[in-house]
C-alpha cells in the first residue's frame, strides 16, 4: 500500500496510534501537516500520490468526504488494487459499483 486516505472525522482518533506503530515497524510516513513532526515523517509532495514506492513508505492524506476520497483515487489510483474500509454497507457497495 502506497497511500492511505483517512476521513477527517476519525483522523484525530485513528492516526496518532497508527503512525506510531508504522514508524516502530520501520515505515517512513509521508503525510499532511496534520500528522505533525516525528521521526521518519515527511511532507507529501504531489508526485507522492502517483508513486509506487515498492518500499516501507506510506503517504497519508486526510479527506473530508467520500467524494473527495473517490476523486483522489480516480486521479491517482492504478484502477487495479484500490479498496475501501467502512462500516457503511451502502457506501461500500457504491464504491464497488463505481
Amino acid at each position: 500500500m502506497e497511500t492511505l486516505l483517512v476521513h477527517a472525522r476519525i483522523a484525530d482518533a485513528f492516526l496518532p496510534d497508527l503512525v506510531i506503530r508504522l514508524e516502530r515497524a520501520g515505515v517512513e510516513v509521508r503525510g499532511a501537516r496534520e500528522l505533525g513532526p516525528g521521526p521518519g515523517r515527511s511532507r507529501c509532495h504531489e508526485a507522492d500520490w502517483d508513486t509506487e514506492y515498492l518500499d516501507l513508505v506510506l503517504s497519508i492524506r486526510i479527506v473530508n468526504s467520500y467524494e473527495e476520497a473517490v476523486s483522489h483515487i480516480a486521479r491517482h489510483g492504478s484502477g487495479l488494487a484500490e479498496a475501501i474500509v467502512t462500516s457503511n454497507h451502502r457506501r461500500a457497495m457504491r464504491f464497488l459499483r463505481e
